[in-house]
Parts: C-alpha cells; sequence; structure tokens
C-alpha cells in the first residue's frame, strides 16, 4: 500500500534523507555558537565508537572547505575519566572546577615520584590528614559499617574518604526474551522459594508477576532452581538450633571506637543462617565478624552454623561452622585497627583474593617462606583476575583506580612490597583457624 515506492515523484520524502534534513534544519537553526556532542569512547575499555555519519559529513565539509588558523582545533576528544590530568593542568582546551577530582589527579599525575617500598606502596595523595581523625563523630561505627568495610575496603576509602563515587553502569536492556534465570535473578528467586517452601506452591505466583520465562521454558527454570534449594533445606533441617531469639544488642567500646548494633540470626544454641547463595568468602567474613562480637559477650560461649551452597561446586549443600572463640576480643581489636587505618589511607585487602591467599597459606601452616607465598599467589591470581570470564575484584574501578598504576599480584615483589599478605593473615587466619566443614 506504499504508493510513493510504487509510484515515485520528484519531491517526495525519504527515508535515507531523513537524518540530513534534521541536521541541515539544526545547523540553520544555530545563532551564536554550535556545539555538538557524541559518545566518542566505550566506558569500558576506552575504545573509539563512530560518530553519526551526517557529523562525519560535517567534519569533513569543515576540513575541506575553511582554513583554519595554526592551533585551532573544532573537535575535542575528552578523556574517559573526570580525574584527569588534562583538566588540571591550565589548557585552554580543557578544564574543572572539582576539588575531588583533582586530588585524584594530583595523585595519579605521576605515580613514580615516591618509592613504593613499605608503606609507601600507594602515593601519600592516598593518605587523608589527621585532622579528618580528630572529630569524636568518627569514632563511631556500627557493625554494618563494619562488615560492609571489609567486604571492600578500597571501595569504603575512595567513596567515603576521597568523595567519589562512579556512576553505575546500567546495563542494556536485552531485546531477546530470557530463557535461563542466572546472577541476581536466580538469587533472589532461589531465596523466595527458601522462605516460603514447602509451606507454599509459590510457581503461579511467581509465573503471575513476570519472574519466570513464559511456557514450559518457565517451569523448567523454577524446578530448577527448586533443586538447588531442596538438599540447603533438607541440610538445614537436620539441625535443631532451639527457639529463636531477638537480634542480640551490640554496646561496647574497642579503643576509642564505639561499636553498636545488633547481631541477627540468633538461637537458643548459638547462631543458624541458610541461604541460597555460595558460601563464599564475603559471607564467612561476614558471619565471622558477627561470631566474634557474639563470644565478645562475656557469656557462654555459642556456635554459628552456616548452610549453603558449596563454593566449589562439587556438593549440593554444605555446612561450615565456627566453635567458640575464647580470645574474641583480641581478635575484635585487630580488626577494628585495621578499620582504623582503612579509614586514613588504603587498606590492601581484598576480600576474595586475600581469603585465597590465606586459605593457600593454611595448606603451609601459615608459614611464609617465599616458595610458600609464590604457590599462595599462583592460586590467587585467579580471583585477582579471571580474563576467560571477565571478572575478579582486580577489574572494579575502584580498585584500578588505586591499584591501576601497579598491580599487587603481577610480581612477588610487588605483592609483599604491598603487605596485602600481612593483612590477609590478621583477617583470615583465625578465621580458617576456626572453620568447620561438617558436612
Amino acid at each position: 500500500f506504499d504508493l510513493i515506492k510504487k509510484y515515485p515523484r520528484k519531491g517526495d520524502k525519504q527515508e535515507q534523507e531523513e537524518d540530513r534534513n534534521l541536521f541541515l534544519e539544526s545547523l540553520l537553526s544555530a545563532r551564536d555558537r554550535l556545539i555538538i556532542t557524541h559518545t566518542g569512547m566505550s566506558i569500558k575499555d576506552n575504545s573509539p565508537i563512530p560518530c553519526s555519519c551526517v557529523v562525519e559529513e560535517l567534519k569533513d565539509a569543515m576540513m575541506a572547505g575553511f582554513n583554519f588558523p595554526e592551533g585551532f582545533v573544532f573537535c575535542f576528544r575528552h578523556p574517559l575519566h573526570p580525574f584527569n590530568p588534562l583538566y588540571f593542568n591550565k589548557t585552554a582546551s580543557f578544564f574543572s572546577f572539582s576539588q575531588d577530582q583533582c586530588k585524584i589527579a594530583i595523585s595519579q599525575a605521576d605515580p613514580g615520584k615516591t618509592a613504593f617500598s613499605g608503606e609507601g606502596f600507594l602515593p601519600p595523595e592516598f593518605c587523608l590528614s589527621p585532622q579528618r581523625e580528630t572529630d569524636p563523630a568518627n569514632k563511631s561505627v556500627t557493625l554494618t559499617e563494619l562488615v560492609r568495610f571489609f567486604r571492600n575496603p578500597v571501595t569504603e576509602f575512595v567513596t567515603q574518604g576521597l568523595n567519589l563515587c562512579f556512576p553505575e553502569i546500567q546495563e542494556t536492556a536485552s531485546d531477546r526474551e530470557e530463557f535461563q534465570l542466572s546472577g541476581l535473578s536466580g538469587y533472589a528467586l532461589g531465596s523466595l522459594y527458601m522462605d516460603k517452601a514447602p509451606k507454599n506452591d509459590l510457581y503461579d505466583r511467581v509465573r503471575a508477576g513476570g519472574l519466570l520465562p513464559f511456557g514450559q521454558k518457565g517451569k523448567s527454570e523454577w524446578d530448577r532452581i527448586s533443586s538447588v534449594a531442596d538438599p540447603i533445606l533438607a541440610l538445614a533441617r537436620t539441625f535443631d538450633p532451639g527457639a529463636p531469639l531477638p537480634p542480640l544488642g551490640v554496646d561496647t567500646r574497642v579503643g576509642e571506637f564505639a561499636i553498636t548494633g545488633t547481631i541477627p540470626d540468633c538461637f537458643e544454641s548459638g547462631r543458624f543462617t541458610a541461604g541460597f547463595g555460595r558460601l563464599t568468602p564475603a559471607r564467612l567474613l561476614t558471619q565471622w565478624i558477627y561470631h566474634l562480637f557474639l563470644n565478645a559477650r562475656g557469656r557462654e560461649s555459642l556456635h554459628t552454623r552456616m548452610v549453603g551452597r558449596d563454593p566449589k561446586g562439587k556438593l549440593p549443600a554444605v555446612v561450615y561452622s565456627f566453635g567458640p572463640v575464647a580470645s574474641a576480643p583480641s581478635h575484635i581489636e585487630a580488626l577494628v585497627s585495621l578499620y582504623e587505618q582503612g579509614r586514613r589511607k588504603v587498606l590492601p585487602f581484598f576480600c576474595d583474593t586475600s581469603f585465597s591467599l590465606a586459605q593457600s597459606l593454611s595448606t603451609k601452616n601459615f608459614e611464609t617462606s617465599r616458595e610458600n607465598i609464590e604457590f599462595a599467589l599462583a592460586q590467587a591470581r585467579r580471583s585477582w583476575l579471571d580474563p576467560f570470564y571477565g571478572r575478579g575484584e582486580g577489574i572494579n574501578r575502584y580498585v584500578e583506580l588505586i591499584f591501576g598504576h601497579k598491580d599487587p599480584f603481577e610480581t612477588l615483589e610487588n605483592l609483599l612490597e604491598s603487605h596485602t599478605i600481612d593483612t590477609a593473615l590478621v583477617v583470615y587466619q583465625p578465621l580458617l583457624e576456626n572453620l568447620t566443614c561438617e558436612s
């Protein structure tokens, strides 16, 4: 029914020329100045992205039809990061008024100007002034904040200390129908299944909520989630932690820090948790911190049991436990000391990679000989960076900002110089010594 296409005439609208006509109208509408912006580089790897063909044609026409004075530039390529030194070296082309970004630019301008030895592995610009610690409000911390800090100290320092926060990269919505649940969507449905099953049949409700693929594929995905969760539920039912208790309050002082908060998942016989996720180092460390404060209350020493998926993927479900810890106060003091250090300067601690280091050294009785550290380094590199799957703590943008100029896991000398081994053992050696796998 397209008569224009069937019987074309002069003056008919041409779709191929639609962009050019709109662009021409914009050019003719400009009065004082015309500024054209476009995304020219990828936000992930800084690779070039071509602009619109009409913009390219305009650039070609300007180059062919005008004689510009020497040094005149009409096309600017902005750097990937807002803390690039080009914005603060007083050039006429680029400028910025952000003081926070300027501090980072100063530290990144010449990483080699300081000797990377001892405490100088990081430039001194990544250390906050002592005046920041004199505020009494900075001497209080909650259990939640302490747990969040040790999950990623580098991110906490950059966001809270340097007041820098990278914008979240929004994943492009796929135009294809999803046929398999993975990631957060699968974890959320698995957690929902464990909370409600077997009392309720949730399939109809979940399907009606649009949380599953359509048709029989949705049913098979729900069955797959239930097959993963059922062994965890069955293993959890073999334990009787007793009657549930309300969260236990914590209000104590460790050194100069006042620590407050609550300890969740408490029962008569101790703490007990069961979850759909794998028992990763982050989850183990979280429960370890709660367990230490539970045993430091001065009452009867209690156990903490965790039921979840096997982090190695060999078993459908496993149980890890922490027994009574008589020296819990001293371990808490060590953690709080690292927390205080990490507020003033970057703490060389990486939740997953440091756990791999400490776990490898645990097979060598935690002896830090050069041979043992080389073995641990080889094992830890898998957690630091996995180029095949494109994951690892090394590709975290905050970690890359701080350690991008000198990778602590690149060589053995870098690892020793950064003191990553020391912090890993302070945090994880007591954890591993008290960790028991009951299944």
